[in-house]
């Protein structure tokens, strides 16, 4: 029993001269490698939260700059086409179901006239609500009386009956990639005296001037 104890006794002993300066080692290492990841987890945290703030700032100085030009090339479309109303519908992801599959809105952005009582009866518009969205689209342009409207969107026809108006054009705005942005609303309480393919080009004219104003993309 004697020889047993002195057996493990010098075999601890052997242990800790041959062995102690790795264990020790091994644990500095991992202690240095628990807290470099965890400052550098946190400067990472730091640094995205820092490139979000700026492209947040980014985004609104963006926002700030080009919402009087847009506003002026509406004012201008609306003289051109003798429109009551030129403005702007922009998509957005506002919401999510349980499973956190988006949910698309249309809010009225932009307007050549922000003093109509009526304007927030175009605030966050479901598309899955809004058939006049899907007909854009697929066709991108839409031109013809509330009559003629009511066929594909009843509710925005009603909509727009309250507000009187009698005739409508609208067409698709796309961002340099390709993604839907919106769409550009033209409203008339009277006939329009420009025929459809006119209406067609001059709204084209505008969107291609105005959609930079309107894409992330153009932010530097």
């Amino acid at each position: 029993l004697e020889k047993v104890s002195k057996h493990g006794i010098t075999f601890i002993d052997h242990f800790k001269k041959n062995w102690g300066w790795w264990l020790f080692g091994g644990l500095y290492f991992l202690t240095f490698i628990f807290f470099y990841t965890a400052i550098s987890q946190g400067f990472i945290f730091d640094s995205y939260k820092r490139k979000l703030d700026r492209e947040h700032q980014k985004s609104v100085e963006f926002r700030m700059k080009s919402t009087p030009i847009i506003i002026n090339y509406l004012n201008s479309l609306a003289i051109e086409t003798n429109a009551h109303r030129a403005f702007i519908m922009e998509y957005h992801n506002g919401k999510s179901n349980s499973t956190g599959l988006q949910w698309q809105f249309a809010d009225l952005t932009f307007s050549n006239d922000n003093t109509e009582h009526n304007m927030y009866n175009y605030v966050d518009m479901p598309l899955t609500d809004s058939p006049h969205t899907l007909y854009l689209h697929r066709n991108t342009f839409f031109d013809g009386s509330l009559e003629e409207l009511r066929t594909i969107d009843k509710k925005l026809s009603l909509r727009m009956e309250s507000n009187d108006y009698v005739y409508v054009a609208m067409m698709m705005i796309y961002g340099k990639n390709l993604e839907p942005i919106g769409y550009l609303v033209l409203s008339f309480r009277e006939l329009p005296n420009k025929d459809i393919n006119c209406l067609n080009s001059i709204m084209h004219k505008y969107i291609t001037t105005i959609t930079p104003y309107l894409d992330a993309s153009s932010i530097k």
